[in-house]
């Protein structure tokens, strides 16, 4: 086989200056720093119209907890926007990962305990928004997962 037939080896392919679309410059995930922690909280429109029913939702809602993280989903900053009207109220909610094994129980555990405190029907929604850790409360749950601090 001649150097034209021959397959391009990684000493033959030719390098573009700096990394390619999609990988990191690094070998190693960079930790998230401590500043981005909480940066990226939702404030609901409910907390402008009704602050203390927000918090009574808030507060139902943390006792949804992901079995596989054992953090609940306000924590985890998943409940994205609470609106309650006269007739209704509507979650939107995100997911940790697309193919979380326990979202769909999450969501609707998540909209029955909104429902029970606004005593309306309740619908939720499912965010297109893609989970980070800037959504978490507080860098805490990472130290309980042995994570960088």
């Amino acid at each position: 086989m001649n150097d034209e037939q021959r397959p391009n080896t990684p000493e033959q392919t030719p390098s573009t200056s700096g990394p390619t679309p999609g990988s990191s410059s690094t070998a190693t995930a960079q930790p998230p720093s401590p500043e981005t922690i909480g940066t990226n909280r939702p404030r609901w429109d409910l907390e402008d119209q009704d602050p203390q029913l927000a918090e009574e939702i808030k507060k139902a809602l943390r006792t949804v907890v992901d079995p596989e993280l054992g953090v609940d989903v306000i924590a985890l900053g998943l409940v994205r926007n609470v609106q309650v009207t006269d007739d209704e109220a509507k979650v939107t909610m995100i997911l940790t990962t697309p193919f979380c094994p326990y979202g769909p129980a999450l969501l609707e555990m998540a909209r029955q305990k909104v429902e029970m405190v606004v005593k309306k029907p309740t619908t939720l929604e499912l965010g297109k928004e893609v989970w980070d850790m800037s959504m978490l409360e507080d860098g805490d749950i990472l130290k309980q997962w042995g994570l960088w601090w």
